[in-house]
């Protein structure tokens, strides 16, 4: 016989009810847990039991664990699901979930039998999150600034890459200590295009200086196309478009080492009338990549060997900084 086909008997229940309720007012949320989980095993399913494992949960720390109860509980949608959410936002707060559990507060907030108090229970609940996750922020912006002047430091180059993209992600504003980076003949080309992306995401309108492969340059960030769509990109590649009928796979592989060499490179830009060497060196390179016949017939001029070597250097630096 099965343990689902075992009768729970009356006297049985309210004993292991009676046991879970003590254990849960002796805060002995172990032995607790132990015995409402019996009861759930055999189809005990009240609210009140449900709400004491949430409890006994939380108290142990099984966070994750209430959580996921919790949003089980929660898809039911039943006449309890308002008390359910109470305990999920406590949990959300707890976690420090501050995004997830202002998306749960609007959606109550468009619930139309909510009564006035609980409308301003959840307004106040909203508003403290707000703040919770502005300061927490806040928090994790400085400490990232702090690790990315730690990780220039130290010459951890793939660091401050990581440190750069997460702070641009959460929006942070540029310090100046960091800007002066891109004009610094130390700081790695893929660092700069890294905090120079940053500063476009936040609409800088100052110029700025960048020293890249000998050549120093003023620019102004919002001004400068982006690199996801940049026109030297998409004009190169119709340089080589026919490949990808013939060879879709090399047609693939000159395309990413186009973008690594763009993102090397940025913001500045190859000149327009070596597109068609660069296309050619990018055939080649690929080629050579793939371990397709390189044969020329006859030799290859200066400026694609001269490209064909930028380029594979760029992809050296590109993936010894970004892995894909």
């Amino acid at each position: 016989m099965t343990q689902d086909n075992i009768i729970l008997f009356p006297k049985w229940r309210e004993m292991l009810e009676e046991e879970s309720l003590q254990a849960l007012k002796e805060k002995r949320y172990g032995t607790a847990l132990k015995k409402l989980n019996k009861l759930i095993e055999h189809k005990v399913e009240d609210v009140e039991i449900f709400t004491g494992k949430l409890i006994c949960l939380m108290e142990l720390g099984r966070l994750p664990e209430a959580q996921s109860l919790c949003e089980e509980l929660l898809a039911l949608k039943n006449e309890n699901y308002l008390h359910y959410i109470h305990i999920y936002l406590t949990i959300l707060l707890q976690t420090n979930q501050y995004e997830l559990l202002m998306e749960e507060v609007q959606s109550l907030l468009e619930m139309e039998h909510l009564t006035p108090p609980e409308r301003e229970q959840f307004l106040q609940l909203f508003s403290m999150s707000k703040k919770m996750k502005e300061e927490s922020e806040e928090e994790e912006v400085n400490e990232l600034l702090a690790k990315f002047n730690r990780a220039v430091g130290e010459g951890n180059i793939p660091l401050q890459w990581h440190y750069i993209d997460r702070l641009n992600k959460l929006g942070a504003e540029p310090e100046n200590a960091v800007i002066e980076h891109l004009a610094a003949e130390t700081i790695h080309p893929v660092i700069k295009t890294a905090i120079f992306q940053w500063l476009q995401a936040q609409q800088v309108t100052e110029p700025v200086r960048i020293h890249k492969f000998d050549k120093c340059k003023d620019f102004i960030p919002i001004k400068i196309e982006r690199l996801d769509n940049n026109q030297d990109y998409k004009l190169i590649v119709k340089q080589f478009a026919h490949v990808e009928e013939n060879n879709p796979t090399l047609f693939q592989v000159m395309k990413k080492l186009l973008y690594h060499f763009l993102y090397v490179l940025y913001p500045y830009s190859p000149s327009r009338e070596h597109y068609s060497d660069i296309a050619l060196a990018l055939t080649s390179l690929g080629k050579k990549l793939l371990g397709i016949d390189t044969y020329h017939h006859g030799d290859q001029s200066a400026t694609v060997s001269y490209y064909e070597d930028l380029i594979q250097y760029a992809e050296t630096l590109y993936s010894s900084v970004i892995e894909e």
